[in-house]
């Protein structure tokens, strides 16, 4: 698969659309921001380090010199600067939102409501900004695209212990976090304007906090097995352009590995399952708007 000639399929798509990408500054947010742009969008960079965003504009703007940026801050291991984002937002108007931002190895430490801040990132803010932007914004002409993670396949739900607070596996938090955010936001896909997808596997910056040993000995594997992130972008421009049932996604073909992007059917939660994380989604945004 070409990425250009594959990209070629989107033109005209989103020429003069303004999307905001979560996470922008990441291996993957870099190359959908590129994409974004050879596509002809806006862009507004939401990322949480402003001198890597100024980074990326030079690099995009030299490439792209018609390109127009926007930039917003935001920690999304802080609700507070979440609720920021959304108010700046809503005044932007932009056509389309991909959270694309997550994080793994960081030190499960507790903060809003006293959940772990892996927990926060890949669940608590990405929900509360999806939805705070659907009650906002005009829901006919708005698009979501969240992604997700193919350890959602991997992880259990406990729902005595949501943020698996007992746990000390970082793949298991991480994989429990995407698990409750897929499907809290497959719940929300009567809204029909929100689609879910997964790059697979691909060499990110998402283990940057992982020992310096360990990325060293897990990089060069990574890129000789997995797609790079200029390949494993592409289901999210897919997710873009596309939609989803519910309990369905995007991602690559073969294994959820390699390929071209397609819908998948996701792995359904139990309803038990689905009341339990409803429920709690609704609690959290209570108190989310309530900040």
């Amino acid at each position: 698969m070409k990425v250009k000639e594959y990209l070629e399929g989107f033109k005209g798509l989103f020429s003069g659309k303004t999307v905001a990408v979560t996470g922008s500054t990441g291996g993957l947010g870099k190359q959908l921001c590129d994409h974004l742009a050879f596509l002809g969008a806006r862009l507004i960079l939401v990322d949480r380090n402003p001198k890597k965003q100024r980074a990326l504009i030079d690099s995009l703007t030299e490439k792209y010199p018609l390109l127009e940026i926007k930039c917003l801050t935001v920690q999304l291991d802080d609700p507070v600067t979440v609720k920021g984002a959304v108010d700046e937002l809503l005044i932007l108007k932009p056509d389309y939102l991909i959270n694309n931002a997550g994080s793994y190895g960081i030190k499960p430490e507790k903060g809003f409501l006293g959940f772990n801040k892996v927990f926060i990132i890949n669940f608590l803010s990405p929900y509360c900004l999806i939805r705070s932007l659907f009650e906002g914004l005009d829901g006919n002409s708005f698009k979501a695209v969240c992604v997700g993670s193919i350890a959602y396949r991997l992880s259990r739900i406990d729902i005595s212990d949501p943020d698996l607070s007992k746990s000390r596996l970082g793949s298991a938090i991480y994989g429990n976090a995407k698990h409750y955010l897929m499907i809290a936001l497959s719940e929300m896909l009567k809204y029909e304007r929100l689609s879910l997808c997964h790059p697979g596997i691909t060499p990110t910056g998402i283990t940057s906090n992982y020992p310096a040993f360990l990325r060293a000995l897990i990089k060069y594997p990574m890129k000789l097995l997995f797609q790079s992130p200029k390949r494993a972008s592409l289901s999210v421009i897919a997710a873009l352009a596309g939609r989803c049932d519910r309990y369905s996604w995007i991602g690559p073909s073969v294994f959820g590995i390699w390929g071209r992007p397609r819908l998948q059917k996701m792995k359904k939660p139990t309803q038990e399952q689905i009341d339990a994380v409803c429920d709690l989604a609704e609690k959290i945004y209570f108190k989310y708007e309530e900040i």
